[in-house]
């Protein structure tokens, strides 16, 4: 059988520049077909995480210089794991802006509608926080369920102030039946773990016990309660 070697990008023993300079030479390779492209980036990103955040001599990220070699696809990929689009490079140009100012439009609109649905996202749990009748509330977890099936990734996305996930955000709301809701999320074999923590270390679990100390006590130990049934579900 054929030892499996791990590609040299990979390597522990490279620094986090080293990977991100060799995501930029793929991006801008002329020699690399595009599906090569997306398999090496998704696994460098995905791997190293930290590379999705910085940037080179002139400010510019992984998204930026996917713009800039107007690479869709890769642009796409990066979007799906959150790629920071209001980050602005030494010009003081956003992703967004240079591919506006480039005249890329099918990038531009995939910017767009990124941000549209992390709004919409953000929007969606506000309103679950209000005071909802039952018809009310129905129709935003149907929102929910579109959402998500529209855009399975968003499952994975996490507040990048706050930290807080779909998760902490349900908990926050104090309905019982949106946390069973996003407990029950399974996407692509992955599923939101209550002992993830936010920026503040807080689990979703650990959000609820101190909820229930300062609110409805018996609404969030359920909360919590039913959480802990669930933990570690995704493992």
């Amino acid at each position: 059988m054929e030892k499996y070697e791990e590609p040299a990008y990979l390597s522990d023993e490279l620094t986090i520049s080293t990977k991100f300079d060799f995501a930029i030479k793929t991006i801008e390779s002329e020699n690399t077909n595009i599906k090569a492209k997306i398999k090496i980036i998704r696994v460098i990103i995905r791997t190293f995480p930290e590379t999705l955040k910085i940037s080179d001599n002139d400010g510019n990220t992984l998204l930026h210089l996917a713009v800039i070699n107007n690479k869709p696809k890769i642009v796409k990929l990066l979007l799906s794991n959150f790629a920071d689009t209001f980050i602005k490079n030494k010009d003081g140009k956003s992703p967004r802006k240079l591919a506006k100012n480039e005249e890329l439009d099918e990038i531009k609109d995939l910017i767009i509608r990124h941000r549209e649905e992390i709004e919409k996202f953000h929007d969606l749990f506000e309103t679950c926080a209000e005071e909802l009748d039952e018809e009310k509330f129905s129709a935003t977890i149907e929102e929910f369920k579109e959402l998500f099936h529209d855009y399975p990734y968003m499952i994975k996305y996490s507040d990048p102030i706050s930290g807080n996930n779909s998760l902490h955000n349900a908990v926050i709301t104090g309905k019982i039946e949106l946390v069973k809701f996003i407990l029950g999320l399974k996407i692509n074999n992955y599923c939101l773990d209550p002992l993830e923590k936010n920026q503040n270390d807080q689990t979703p679990i650990g959000l609820a016990h101190e909820m229930s100390e300062n609110m409805d006590q018996s609404l969030y130990l359920k909360i919590a309660l039913l959480m802990v049934k669930n933990g570690g579900k995704n493992k």
